[in-house]
């Protein structure tokens, strides 16, 4: 094996381990869904909380993992005013308490 090209791959698969939303996410948009812009309380496209990313996998607050193929979900958030030179710097990831 060339040893410029060893890397790690997961062999964890997604698993959805309740109906979605599960119960912990239908909590958190039952008190959040009053508070929110109107368009952004249907849950129908991403019906689950993300509580962490790992590698390609996202996991919500319910344990479900699901296959990240949008590539940013969970990276974080650009902070207010751009970063140095106009680009936009990236703050930790949010986090759900």
């Amino acid at each position: 094996m060339n040893p410029h090209l060893a890397y790690s791959v997961s062999t964890e698969l997604p698993v959805v381990r309740t109906p979605l939303p599960g119960p912990n996410s239908r909590a958190i948009f039952e008190r959040t869904d009053p508070h929110v812009t109107h368009g952004m309380t249907g849950h129908e496209l991403v019906p689950f909380v993300e509580a962490r990313k790992r590698g390609y996998l996202i996991e919500d607050v319910d344990g479900n993992t699901f296959a990240d193929h949008i590539g940013g979900w969970g990276f974080g958030r650009p902070r207010q005013g751009g970063g140095k030179g106009g680009r936009t710097e990236w703050s930790e990831p949010q986090r759900i308490r």
